[in-house]
């Protein structure tokens, strides 16, 4: 049996404080992908004027809703793309900081998160010990693996983008991932900051900017997609945190307020 729930306990950025403006926000009537967002996309105004002039209509005052709508319109042009591969064309298209999870009808017992700028980490907590104390990235192909893929642009991109490269190839290994026998289970818990999964389990992942994890059947695998200059790390360790609670929550700060001014 899998399940998959998404939630976010904080009012939106843009708009008023109100049940039309909380998370998670939705593609449309028939809520085919709905998503939760921490942080602020700069580029929004841009997306909705392109997503309004197709047709969409917008319930809220956020940024955030733009991502729902974005991936369903992405989806209409791409219907063979993996739920995975769908939320990397529309982060490619965003600007700002994020830290997303995604859910999908189209896609059910998945789950898919990402991150850039905003912090966002994966818990895990399994009956069965793990193989082992940190997980491969895969790197996204894009048809022919021998034959990288230069730019991320996509048919219908909402606005002009600065211009990056951007190379896609998969590990010739096919196994980097999490995975648990039948008679095991698992959970994974994403969020953006320890103190909300410690009482549920000390083993963590901390996803770094544009890092993509797709949960599936059970299954944890973590990809990216590599940008002009960047140089990923091979694997993401997994963490087991040490600290208490209380440390973990305020950290080595005096007071949350002066951890929220540090952080920012």
């Amino acid at each position: 049996t899998v399940h998959v729930g998404i939630a976010h306990t904080r009012w939106a950025t843009h708009g008023a404080p109100s049940d039309i403006n909380c998370h998670p926000h939705r593609s449309g009537d028939q809520n085919e992908f709905v998503v939760v967002h921490n942080g602020i996309i700069t580029n929004y105004k841009d997306i909705k004027q392109f997503l309004e002039a197709k047709g969409n209509k917008f319930e809220s005052d956020t940024d955030t809703e733009v991502i729902a709508k974005l991936v369903k319109h992405i989806r209409s042009q791409n219907p063979k793309d993996s739920f995975r591969q769908l939320v990397e064309k529309t982060i490619a298209q965003l600007e700002g900081a994020f830290a997303c999870v995604f859910k999908s009808t189209l896609f059910p017992g998945e789950c898919v998160a990402t991150r850039r700028g905003s912090p966002l980490l994966v818990g895990i907590k399994a009956e069965s010990a793990l193989e082992s104390d940190h997980i491969p990235v895969q790197y996204s192909a894009d048809e022919d693996p021998s034959h990288p893929r230069h730019g991320t642009d996509i048919d219908g991109s909402p606005a002009p983008r600065k211009k990056t490269s951007a190379m896609f190839r998969m590990d010739p290994d096919h196994t980097e991932e999490i995975r648990v026998s039948d008679e095991d289970s698992v959970e994974y818990f994403f969020a953006s900051d320890a103190s909300a999964i410690i009482e549920h389990t000390n083993r963590v992942i901390f996803l770094e900017d544009d890092d993509v994890a797709a949960c599936k059947q059970g299954v944890l695998s973590i990809h990216r997609m590599v940008r002009e200059g960047s140089a990923p790390d091979i694997s993401r360790e997994i963490t087991t945190l040490k600290m208490e609670i209380q440390q973990i929550m305020k950290g080595n700060f005096s007071s949350f307020m002066q951890k929220e001014i540090f952080e920012q």
